[in-house]
């Protein structure tokens, strides 16, 4: 619990908390602490005496910039609170946590640091609102926290199936629990088949998967690597096939940055059709490009393997499946259909800027799942997809 929520709790809140209560009509939902085996004593003393001040908190919903998800603080909590639970929830840094570099963050014209952190509280915040984190001076990282909604503490007390306490808060927001719907095969194991691929999604990679409504976006993938050079592989045209499509996507990963530069932007092309477009430009390091053209291989038919992802890329016809793609972040999954998001206009043309930020589903875009759910390999994603997808 932070300083702010220990010293708005006054003596007549802990006293209270010791004695008989209000009529049974009246009190808030109690938590059974026999289940947090966990905590100690003197916490279980602390989280039922924090239990009246929570009916009258105000509960901060937070993202941090383009992630999936959500995390939510309490009114009563500072803005170190906001800071940690982003680091826990998204891990922007790579595994870095607030306590390795020195940080500030911005809320409007004021620069917090050091201890100097006020409650949320006490900060004129409403929704649409951003905060600005920068984070390790010498590296000068920026991550944006956007204010998504300020709801009372009372109104999820009465709608959570379980009981909540102030103790259970910053907490990331819960998500619905996903089907049980899943299938496995031993036809083809796709993180030995690509394994460059499923290198990268497993090192907190932004994952984006197929084309976007009608975009010449076909496939967007992004990680900042410890040294913080940003890595983006980006397919700006539809390939022949499932197979082909993962050969580029997996090609265009095993290219090593060379860490001259901050930025790595690889463009995969499976024709040369594109090529006198994002070959215009090329400086090995920052911007490059590659052909990967279909070719007989190994790697058996894979629309055979995955129907049903095969139908959402448009390789394959489902009726009961529509286009569609999949974004994978943060340990959130979600299979989208719609239009997506325009790319940013500031951003280098033809370039991998190209796909940054338009699998991002619009407002108007249909979220056809969406589950928290960590991969551990390309294997586990695209069989959890598949399994997801046979229940439409």
């Amino acid at each position: 619990m932070s300083e702010c929520a220990t010293r708005r709790l006054s003596n007549a809140d802990v006293n209270a908390a010791s004695e008989e209560g209000p009529p049974a009509s009246k009190r808030p939902k109690v938590v059974d602490e026999s289940r947090r085996s966990t905590r100690s004593p003197q916490t279980a003393v602390v989280a039922a005496a924090a239990l009246p001040p929570l009916a009258s908190q105000s509960v901060f919903t937070f993202s941090l910039g383009k992630s999936p998800k959500k995390f939510q603080v309490l009114s009563c909590h500072n803005l170190k609170d906001l800071v940690y639970i982003a680091f826990r929830a998204c891990d922007p840094a790579d595994g870095e946590t607030p306590n390795d570099h020195l940080w500030n963050i911005q809320v409007g014209p004021k620069t917090y640091e050091g201890g100097n952190f006020p409650c949320l509280g006490d900060l004129s915040l409403k929704p649409n609102m951003t905060l600005l984190l920068h984070y390790d001076y010498g590296r000068d990282l920026k991550f944006t926290f956007n204010v998504e909604s300020i709801d009372d503490a009372q109104t999820l007390l009465d709608d959570e199936t379980t009981a909540l306490s102030i103790s259970d808060f910053p907490r990331v927001q819960p998500m619905p629990p996903p089907p049980s719907v899943t299938i496995s095969t031993d036809k083809i194991d796709l993180s030995k088949s690509f394994s460059n691929l499923d290198r990268f999604l497993t090192r907190n990679a932004e994952f984006n998967l197929f084309q976007v409504g009608r975009r010449r976006v076909h496939g967007f993938i992004k990680r900042t690597s410890s040294f913080g050079v940003m890595k983006m592989v980006f397919l700006p045209e539809k390939p022949v096939s499932l197979s082909h499509f993962l050969t580029c996507m997996d090609a265009g990963a095993a290219i090593k940055s060379s860490g001259d530069y901050v930025l790595h932007s690889i463009s995969v092309l499976p024709s040369d059709n594109l090529v006198e477009k994002y070959g215009n430009y090329v400086k090995p390091g920052l911007y490059e490009y590659r052909i990967v053209r279909t070719s007989s291989s190994e790697v058996p038919k894979l629309e055979g393997i995955f129907p049903k992802i095969s139908a959402l890329a448009g390789f394959a016809k489902d009726e009961r499946v529509p286009r569609g793609w999949i974004t994978y972040e943060d340990g959130v999954l979600r299979v989208v259909q719609g239009q997506g998001s325009p790319p940013s206009s500031d951003r280098p043309k033809y370039s991998a800027f190209d796909g940054d930020g338009v699998h991002k589903p619009a407002a108007d875009d249909k979220i056809l799942f969406r589950i928290d759910k960590k991969m551990g390999s390309l294997q586990e994603l695209f069989c959890s997809v598949e399994g997801l997808l046979e229940t439409l």
